[in-house]
């Protein structure tokens, strides 16, 4: 996949005659992300897919800390409902927007959850659901270590 970044300095590179990229990038956020365990939240590739924007990445974390439980709540919903296609789609959407975010615990349940909802194992799918809510739980608690 294209980085963001590398394609912006090709760009730069190609409208400036070839010389050397016009710095973009402000990083001065990303020592605050020493704290951050890396195995469930990773925050510089989160970072780098928004240009180092702050306020973009804090919008970003805001609006994906509101959004996830609307998604957990319909995971509960399709098993109580026992509908497995919901549950797949509702799976495969988490998985897609943790995968976007950097949430590489949640996004790796996901896709696990997706995979036995696919299978039709509702036992296997209820654990799993309940897995992707703790996994949120925890990048939660990730997600209070940023002060930018």
């Amino acid at each position: 996949p294209v980085k963001p970044q590398d394609l912006a300095e090709a760009i730069s590179r190609q409208l400036s005659g070839g010389g050397e990229p016009a710095p973009i990038r402000d990083t001065s956020a990303r020592g605050q992300f020493e704290k951050v365990n890396r195995q469930i939240f990773d925050v510089e590739a989160l970072m780098e897919r928004v240009f180092d924007d702050k306020e973009f990445f804090c919008e970003l974390v805001d609006l994906f800390r509101d959004d996830m439980p609307k998604n957990i709540a319909a995971l509960k919903e399709a098993l109580k409902e026992k509908d497995n296609l919901k549950l797949q789609h509702v799976a495969h959407t988490i998985k897609g927007s943790a995968g976007n975010f950097g949430a590489i615990g949640l996004q790796k349940t996901a896709l696990s959850l997706e995979q036995a909802s696919k299978s039709g194992d509702l036992r296997k799918a209820a654990s799993l659901a309940d897995a992707v809510e703790m996994e949120f739980e925890i990048l939660k608690k990730e997600l209070v270590k940023i002060r930018i």
